[in-house]
């Protein structure tokens, strides 16, 4: 049984290609999720607008790869440490966060977290969240370089 999970860590240029060549990975979609404790307001499809995050979706399956050694990979694609500041739409857009699915998901992404914290001089700035929304990007967006 497949499971699924979403990254915002940068653009989604920069990490969806490794985790395309995962073993275990069927399947992974860029796009936008909504972090809904951000802006009210209207909303736009444009980058960076009411919460928008530019993520990945990678469908997995959890008995060829781990969650646990996804979230690893994940926190090293990218600076997890930096705060960006959730005021200004064109950096938040990037900021490092995980969308999950279930509860159980959650406690291991917690886990993660605080395991691979000793790898880094600064505080791990990356948001864990409940996934709200994915929506697929452009197809021009996807599987390009």
């Amino acid at each position: 049984m497949e499971k699924v999970i979403v990254f915002g860590g940068g653009r989604f240029w920069c990490t969806h290609a490794i985790f395309q060549q995962l073993r275990g990975v069927s399947y992974v979609t860029r796009g936008y999720s909504e972090d809904k404790f951000q802006h009210s307001g209207s909303r736009d499809k444009t980058d960076g607008q009411a919460g928008r995050v530019k993520v990945i979706r990678v469908i997995y399956n959890p008995e060829v790869i781990s969650l646990a050694d996804i979230i690893r990979i994940h926190l090293r694609t990218h600076n997890p440490t930096i705060k960006l500041d959730l005021h200004d739409d064109a950096s938040s857009q990037y900021r490092s966060v995980i969308f999950y699915e279930d509860e159980i998901d959650r406690a291991t992404i917690v886990s993660v977290i605080a395991e691979m914290q000793m790898f880094y001089e600064h505080l791990i700035a990356t948001k864990v969240k409940h996934l709200v929304s994915f929506e697929s990007a452009l197809d021009e967006d996807q599987d390009c370089y």
